[in-house]
């Protein structure tokens, strides 16, 4: 199919979030090398920390749980962002206007951003029904569940290929297509944050109330028993801190990372001047979520930080780190005083 026109540019793509629509904005030496070491980082980690995740999750089948799905379609759309993503913004960057063949990559990177934020509302949606309503989580988060929403996540972004149409499609004006796709795009966006916001408070709140509950239960039980009363408290108070750090880092992550780039698209469709260091700020800040989200998400689920604790180098950098000597026998880590208990 030929080329409607092969001199488009980017100010076509009035809200895409990949918007590289500004680059003729002049911006300070120092102030490139540090977006561009952000973004090289941000890349590495992302890669890093994803894999490091599948790993786990292929080296331990146990892992391998209808809960944990979720954990591992967020890495893989994070791996894939962090390994085409952000060295596409970084060519775009350094090449003033970009090639027409690396314009068109914008449609694959939004669907890429669009996987991983998808993901993140699906696991969303396991934590709510795992802490909400646990006595029917097991009927709600099925194998069969898990299929129709790896479908919706990885199908629902093929959307951004309307794009496409009045891009290559003769007699059609892509600015003014662009301009009600992205109304409709922005307006979804804004109302599953805020579904996802709600979400995590409601989350938040009832851990808080479940631990307070059992705190109460066991106190009553020990009745009398003014030391173990205050242990138990104790016990209650740390697990209730627990549950508050983790879905505060969660939300803080969510917020911190996707809002500010809603907030800039927004003031780009409304046609507020923009601009090209706000513009590098907010994608930074939402490609900084697939290096965090590897951390956030999987190291709070038990079952991934228990095999991180018991693994095999792990254990042997705490040992190292209190001084011990340590050496390996059949798979097994033992310092001199167990090797001579052996024998």
């Amino acid at each position: 199919m030929p080329m409607k026109n092969a001199s488009w540019s980017l100010d076509d793509i009035q809200c895409s979030a990949i918007n590289v629509s500004i680059l003729s904005e002049h911006v300070p030496k120092w102030t490139s090398w540090f977006f561009i070491t952000w973004y090289v980082l941000a890349s590495v980690f992302s890669i890093f920390f994803n894999l490091g995740v599948f790993a786990l999750f292929f080296q331990h089948k146990h892992l391998r749980s209808v809960g944990n799905s979720f954990f591992m379609c967020l890495a893989l759309a994070d791996l894939l962002i962090g390994g085409l993503v952000i060295p596409w913004k970084i060519t775009c960057y350094l090449s003033s206007p970009p090639p027409i063949e690396i314009r068109f990559m914008v449609v694959l990177a939004d669907y890429l951003l669009s996987t991983a934020f998808l993901s993140i509302c699906g696991l969303t949606y396991d934590r709510y029904q795992a802490i909400i309503h646990p006595l029917t989580y097991a009927s709600k988060v099925n194998s069969k569940t898990i299929k129709f929403a790896y479908v919706l996540i990885w199908a629902l972004p093929i959307i951004h290929l309307v794009r496409l149409v009045w891009y290559l499609t003769p007699g059609i004006t892509a600015s003014s297509s662009d301009s009600k796709f992205s109304t409709f795009l922005i307006s979804c966006m804004i109302i599953v944050i805020l579904t996802v916001l709600f979400a995590y408070c409601r989350i938040y709140r009832e851990a808080c109330n479940r631990q307070t509950q059992v705190t109460d239960i066991q106190i009553a039980g020990l009745t009398g028993k003014t030391r173990k009363t205050g242990k138990t408290r104790k016990t209650g108070k740390s697990r209730i801190n627990k549950a508050f750090r983790s879905c505060l880092a969660v939300t803080l992550c969510f917020v911190g990372c996707w809002i500010p780039r809603s907030v800039f698209l927004g003031r780009s469709f409304l046609k507020y001047p923009r601009s090209l260091a706000w513009d590098l700020i907010t994608f930074g800040l939402m490609v900084l979520s697939s290096s965090l989200n590897p951390i956030l998400y999987s190291l709070y689920s038990h079952d991934i930080r228990t095999v991180i604790l018991t693994s095999r180098l792990f254990t042997v950098l705490m040992r190292k780190k209190q001084g011990e000597k340590v050496w390996e026998h059949r798979g097994i880590i033992l310092n001199k005083k167990e090797i001579q208990d052996r024998i």
